[in-house]
């Protein structure tokens, strides 16, 4: 008996291995056992003759009598129409297909002595063909064409697939932009039955050997390891055969025969390429490390081109970012608008004043009897120490903390490189944060936020001006943050980064704030935040409404993080556009660049 003995069900006894964890009736080896036996020719005595008579002919058995009948199993892999276009299309499509199959069993009826299919090209595979494919092997076959003026590797040739699909970042690559798409209103169903919407329709000439045919692409914005998959419908334009097994294609031209070889090797990394990718889980935790958007510049969070509006041509350093796409009318409208709501961004410390104390303040809780760890000071490298001593400079004169001289608790500062390779200096608040117990105010669902902002027109992403500062500690748990610095041991006078439950009173606090209009314009996750609108036009009436509520309570925005007027942007790890829920180019940049 297989297993750990000590996990097994010691209250079960199996005769046949003598020993505990199974009952004698549920033991499957003791089953095969027995079955084989039976087939040896023993144990005739115990098999009740007429129940497996019974058993035998309760088989389903075709009409003649012979073999079990056989059952059609259809799958579809097609383009659904959008609900908006209604049932009669699907209802036509239908009848269409209906008459199609009648006259197919016509044509095909040998009795009937119809119309045979015109004399063509005679096309097979032998085994000299296969005598440069490497085996074993289970491999897709890849290919190369000449897509317009440009040589194109890494082409799946799909049967299963009914359209043409290119792969956004090849759309990249040949030079192409939204301008050269055309709509397309339907969407794409795969295996998974999971709608994907596809940028548009692109007609390009695709080459390969001496043929050159023209092909309506589907350009979607999904990863892959492929940069395009040519389906049954250019196979048909090129009466083409192809053949995984001999890693061939073959197509009649004038009176010969054209064969293209597979790239096996190709093959072979697109799917290991694809593997890795599979294996990484990407998780995102309900506490604090969704934190990290904050700080991110803006390019980042729109996806489209965003230029820089001065406020005033006399301060270079002060300006807005607002999208390239946008109308010209609009885009002056948003400009008027972002310079009479100038007090609500910050661009010093000093234009920072703080939220109001009656409306928020963070208090840190810690359990009764704690017993306060003072931190042993810590050894650091040179660009670590610089590092610190420009932060708490820069602290200190935004009167963010104050020193002190006798704590009863001591944390350490740490060091990280950021992604811009610039350094972030935080405190280790691992001792303060054990004494805390959690705010178990909730937090909104990631899933359901994204969810509500695809599909908008225009969005706005906002970024709070050092948005953790605006928020003041209580006086009773200031003296508690104290931290270690070369130039001395300092406090918080406001609510630090690293705390246990700063990122709940954070979303408490834009709760408060903007409750009314989260749901309907605007979504929230602790400092993360965007403004959306389903219509173009409503877009300046509901940012304006955002700029009101930041006006009455002094919550400053940092205008060279934000970016204004967009219709494609990252908001919470996902990239959210007008037509939903793409892939992130960044998640996926290591299959782009793929060789």
């Amino acid at each position: 008996m297989s297993g750990d003995p000590s996990t097994r069900n010691q209250s079960k006894w199996c005769s046949y291995h003598r020993d505990k964890g199974h009952r004698t009736e549920d033991c499957r080896e003791f089953k095969r056992h027995l079955e084989e036996l039976v087939q040896q020719g023993y144990l005739k005595e115990f098999i009740d003759r007429e129940k497996t008579a019974a058993e035998k002919k309760a088989k389903p058995q075709s009409k003649e009598g012979g073999e079990p009948s056989h059952y059609v199993v259809n799958f579809i892999d097609a383009m659904v129409p959008d609900a908006q276009l209604g049932d009669a299309i699907r209802r036509t499509e239908y009848r269409r297909v209906r008459r199609q199959q009648e006259v197919m069993r016509m044509d095909f009826n040998p009795h009937l002595g119809t119309k045979r299919p015109r004399e063509a090209t005679a096309i097979t595979f032998t085994k000299e063909d296969a005598t440069r494919v490497i085996f074993p092997y289970n491999d897709a076959l890849v290919i190369s064409l000449q897509i317009g003026a440009t040589t194109v590797k890494r082409m799946m040739v799909d049967q299963g697939s009914f359209a043409e699909i290119m792969y956004y970042s090849l759309f990249q690559k040949l030079g192409k932009t939204y301008a050269d798409l055309i709509p397309v209103l339907t969407h794409l169903v795969g295996l998974n039955a999971t709608p994907v919407w596809p940028l548009g329709r692109i007609r390009m000439p695709v080459t390969i050997g001496p043929r050159t045919v023209e092909v309506d692409f589907l350009v979607i914005d999904l990863p892959s390891t492929y940069n395009a998959i040519m389906g049954r419908t250019w196979l048909h334009l090129m009466e083409a055969v192809p053949s995984s097994y001999h890693q061939m294609l073959k197509f009649p031209f004038g009176d010969k025969v054209v064969e293209i070889r597979g790239d096996q090797a190709a093959s072979k990394e697109c799917f290991m390429a694809k593997a890795k990718q599979a294996g990484r889980i990407m998780m995102i935790e309900e506490e604090a490390p969704v934190l990290e958007e904050v700080g991110k510049e803006p390019a980042t969070k729109s996806m489209e081109e965003i230029e820089k509006i001065h406020v005033i041509p006399e301060s270079p350093d002060r300006y807005f970012l607002v999208g390239t796409s946008l109308p010209i009318p609009e885009k002056e409208s948003l400009i008027r608008m972002l310079r009479r709501n100038v007090g609500v961004f910050a661009w010093t410390p000093y234009e920072m004043p703080g939220l109001d104390p009656e409306l928020v303040v963070h208090r840190l809780n810690v359990k009764p009897g704690f017993k306060p760890v003072i931190q042993k000071g810590r050894r650091s490298a040179v660009q670590h120490t610089e590092a610190v001593v420009k932060e708490v400079e820069n602290v200190l004169e935004a009167k963010a903390i104050r020193e002190v001289q006798y704590p009863e608790l001591l944390s350490n500062t740490v060091v990280v490189r950021k992604n811009d390779g610039k350094w972030r200096v935080c405190v280790d608040f691992t001792d303060l944060n054990k004494a805390c117990p959690k705010d178990l105010f909730p937090l909104p669902k990631i899933d359901q936020l994204v969810d509500m902002t695809s599909g908008m027109a225009r969005m706005s992403f906002l970024d709070a001006y050092c948005g953790y500062h605006q928020i003041p500690m209580h006086p009773s748990d200031q003296e508690t943050t104290s931290f270690i610095t070369p130039k001395g041991i300092f406090y918080y006078q406001v609510m630090p980064f690293g705390l246990k439950n700063a990122g709940a009173t954070f979303q408490r606090m834009v709760t408060k704030l903007f409750g009314p209009l989260i749901g309907k314009i605007m979504e929230v996750y602790i400092d993360d935040m965007v403004d959306k609108s389903k219509f173009q036009q409503d877009h300046l009436m509901h940012l304006q409404e955002v700029f009101d509520v930041l006006k009455r309570n002094n919550l400053k925005l940092n205008a060279s993080k934000c970016a204004f007027g967009v219709s494609t942007g990252k908001f919470l790890g996902h990239l959210v556009t007008q037509r939903g829920i793409e892939a992130d180019p960044a998640q996926i940049k290591a299959i782009q660049c793929l060789e």
